[in-house]
């Protein structure tokens, strides 16, 4: 399999990283393996999709000199529709500048590619549509937090009166602040004092999102990996694990003495399950094949799409190699997807002879 990753900038990979281990665990298959940075692509005139790639050596031993490797590799020109697959692993809304611009080509590439008949991963318009955190009000209501998308300060108290309870606020855009902290703000019950300064600051990035505060966030946020809408997992091990949320920077004090350890195992569920049987079929139907879900209790807090995380900490915290479990799903939906391709290409070109007089 010919396998393309269209990354953020191919030279600055960390060896922890998901896109390194997934690119490891691909070249270990004896795949070919590229990165591509995405201000290296280019649309031909003639409709070609040209990336300048850098190849990482084909015998590696680990994430490290894998990593190594591309800081030293050379660039060439690659035609990239003649790739199997193209791995999505960018971020607009974080590494948009790193390209020199405000605005990810990246999702508009990937379009190209995949009219052009090359497997794009996650599918391009599902994860435009799935990239923001409004998706999760698409989600099933039993399986997602009560929460209000709005701009309106009087709509924002009004909601909070009517939950009567604690709440997250937050931008509906990902926005991080100073110190890479992500604004996300707890509200007490009935609270009152900086409110008001609160919904100032989030409203300053566009709309704002409400969300009730879940009570079981005191025993940790857990990260579950999806591929193709199910459980990532190798044998009976899944790759779920709880952690500390990074955001809730004005959390009550009581709880951020609870965390202790950043990541820490967790056990796959009758409630995980559940959410997995309620969200797959939509995930699958939108075409996002790796996600990482967001989870407290039995609700979805968030679905990430571009540059899904948690791979290495998984594979380090069971000691597991998700990773090709993940290359391995990406071999079959490889292998069927070129058979359909190919399947319509024949069709098509049937077709045309028939038409011929």
């Amino acid at each position: 399999m010919k396998l393309a990753f269209l990354v953020a900038d191919a030279t600055a990979q960390q060896p922890r990283w998901a896109t390194i281990r997934l690119a490891l665990a691909a070249l270990t298959r004896g795949h070919e393996v590229l990165l591509v940075s995405i201000g290296d692509l280019t649309l031909a005139p003639g409709g070609s999709v040209v990336g300048e790639a850098v190849r990482p050596a084909a015998k590696v031993k680990d994430a490290d000199a894998l990593a190594d490797s591309l800081r030293h590799a050379p660039r060439a020109s690659i035609d990239l529709i003649a790739m199997d697959a193209i791995f999505l692993r960018y971020h607009p809304g974080r590494e948009g500048p790193a390209a020199g611009q405000r605005m990810s080509p990246g999702l508009d590439f990937g379009m190209r590619l995949e009219a052009a008949g090359v497997l794009v991963v996650n599918a391009p318009e599902g994860a435009h549509a799935a990239g923001g955190r409004m998706y999760v009000s698409t989600l099933p209501a039993d399986v997602r937090p009560r929460s209000l998308i709005t701009r309106s300060p009087e709509k924002i108290k009004q909601f909070l009166r009517e939950l009567d309870a604690p709440a997250v606020v937050k931008p509906l855009t990902e926005v991080h602040g100073p110190g890479d902290t992500e604004q996300v703000f707890y509200v007490a019950r009935n609270q009152v004092k900086n409110l008001n300064q609160i919904i100032a600051v989030v409203r300053e990035s566009g709309y704002a999102v409400v969300q009730e505060y879940l009570p079981d966030a005191e025993a940790g946020e857990q990260r579950l990996l999806l591929v193709d809408g199910e459980p990532l997992a190798v044998g009976e091990r899944v790759a779920i694990y709880r952690r500390t949320h990074p955001g809730l920077a004005d959390a009550p004090a009581h709880l951020k003495r609870r965390f202790g350890k950043r990541s820490r195992p967790a056990t796959f569920d009758a409630g995980a399950q559940r959410i997995v049987e309620r969200i797959g079929p939509r995930l699958r139907a939108d075409g996002l094949f790796f996600v990482a879900c967001d989870v407290v209790g039995d609700r979805v807090l968030g679905v990430n799409v571009h540059t899904p995380g948690g791979l290495h900490t998984a594979s380090d915290l069971y000691q597991v190699d998700f990773a090709s479990a993940v290359i391995d799903r990406l071999e079959r939906r490889a292998a069927d997807h070129r058979m359909y391709r190919d399947a319509t290409r024949r069709m098509t070109r049937d077709s045309g002879r028939l038409r011929t007089p």
